[in-house]
């Protein structure tokens, strides 16, 4: 599906299949992604400021640039996802699952203390807080 640098402000994707959807330069802002499912997609340079992406799984996909200041992205699956170059200032970061490359990158550029890790060489998740008295 391509949908690049089309203006999807505010539209309604909760719970849809966008997996491997070209989204590059999009202006998504304050869209709807509850719970939609984004593997593989392509987010570069998209602008999804104020979006809702409670409970998205993202996966690997390509966000670089991509805005993400204040979208609430509660419960969402960034496992994979490099974070490297997004915007995620004033972003709810709650519940949201991270893998231990993107805590290196995150730690102490925004609040992760309400966030989960994946560990890789156990297979689990755990909370942010258990993480940090087991690196410890």
């Amino acid at each position: 599906m391509d949908l690049n640098r089309v203006n999807l402000k505010k539209v309604n994707f909760s719970k849809a299949d966008l997996r491997g959807a070209n989204l590059r330069n999009t202006d998504l802002r304050g869209a709807n992604f509850s719970d939609a499912d984004l593997r593989g997609s392509d987010l570069e340079d998209a602008d999804l400021e104020d979006a809702d992406l409670k409970g998205a799984k993202f996966g690997v996909i390509n966000l670089n640039d991509t805005n993400l200041r204040g979208a609430k992205l509660k419960n969402a699956d960034l496992r994979g996802s490099d974070l490297e170059s997004v915007d995620l200032d004033y972003t709810n970061l709650m519940g949201v699952i991270l893998d231990e490359t993107q805590l290196k990158y995150l730690k102490g550029k925004c609040n992760l203390q309400d966030t989960k890790v994946y560990v890789e060489k156990t297979g689990k998740t755990i909370s942010y807080i258990e993480y940090c008295q087991k690196e410890s």
